[in-house]
């Protein structure tokens, strides 16, 4: 007998692109599932159509609350959630009939704990951009490697939606509701803590909405960006010093995205403390333009962190 999955759909105000996003779920080569979707107060009719999803097909869970954010459905989700394996989609994205059987395989054959898939990114009306966070073979990590991978190399994406977890992982861990230094915390405890391989293809589609939270930053936004790299070197000198040196290598990188970017408001402390900072480890990083441009998803990993995990 197969496991089961619970695949977690959290949506608001997506129903152009819902359809889409159930339809490739439904169509999953690996068939037991179970789906949860959970209405954060859409106002556009993404709430009767999940109702009308869960009345037609008994693998599908219909959920609602209040407008609460994507951490908060995903908790409420986690909280009902029946399968013996956690996955994320978002539900105005997409994915590949096969990538869930892909990813029970790669994880019922190594004997990891989280297995991880690449994304392809799209514009908004469906043309593929191209494929990011993937591996030219499959790659084993540890916890630590993982981390690292993320902060120097990112072929590992902190996203949740790329990504299929034994339950285990999610025994004593919820996403965190607005709190940075939470933010942090749980990258940490998912990916420090467990071992990972990574599969090394896309087969999850990432739609780059125009009117996403992530394409719509202001001043404060971007500082947070800021503030969540100091975060991550502030919680690895306290709890996780092994990785230390890999989070300020990081928040360097980060500051000279953001300062090359212009992206900072100059007369914020956050530009000061930014430029400082940049200046006193500059030398970790060189200068190496190209090198410079393939490793610009490094800023977009904390974009992230504002807006779709």
């Amino acid at each position: 007998m197969e496991k089961m999955i619970s695949i977690i759909v959290p949506v608001y105000n997506v129903k152009k692109w819902l359809p889409q996003c159930v339809a490739s779920i439904l169509q999953q080569t690996y068939q037991n599932f179970e789906l949860l979707l959970i209405d954060d107060g859409s106002d556009d009719g993404s709430a009767e159509m999940c109702k009308n999803y869960s009345l037609q097909d008994e693998r599908i869970q219909f959920l609602t609350q209040n407008h609460g954010g994507a951490a908060k459905a995903r908790n409420l989700a986690l909280d009902c959630a029946r399968g013996e394996y956690i996955g994320f989609v978002d539900g105005d994205d997409y994915i590949e009939a096969k990538m869930y059987e892909e990813l029970v395989k790669a994880l019922e054959e190594n004997q990891v704990d989280i297995a991880c898939t690449g994304m392809i990114r799209e514009t908004e009306e469906g043309t593929h951009q191209r494929i990011l966070h993937s591996v030219s073979q499959p790659h084993l990590y540890s916890g630590i490697e993982v981390v690292r991978e993320i902060f120097h190399n990112g072929a590992v994406e902190t996203s949740l939606c790329l990504k299929l977890f034994r339950r285990e992982c999610w025994d004593t861990v919820r996403l965190p509701d607005g709190e940075t230094n939470e933010d942090a915390k749980i990258i940490f405890d998912l990916y420090l803590k467990h071992t990972l391989i990574h599969i090394g293809c896309g087969y999850y589609h990432y739609r780059n909405r125009l009117d996403s939270v992530t394409h719509r930053q202001n001043f404060k936004q971007v500082e947070q960006i800021w503030h969540n790299a100091q975060m991550f070197v502030q919680l690895a000198n306290e709890e996780y010093p092994a990785i230390l040196p890999d989070t300020i290598y990081y928040q360097t990188w980060i500051a000279r995205c953001l300062l090359l970017g212009g992206k900072l408001d100059k007369t914020s402390a956050a530009y000061r403390e930014c430029t400082l900072h940049y200046q006193q480890h500059k030398d970790l990083l060189g200068f190496d333009f190209p090198m410079l441009l393939a490793k610009l998803h490094l800023y977009s990993f904390c974009k992230r962190l504002l807006g779709r995990n």
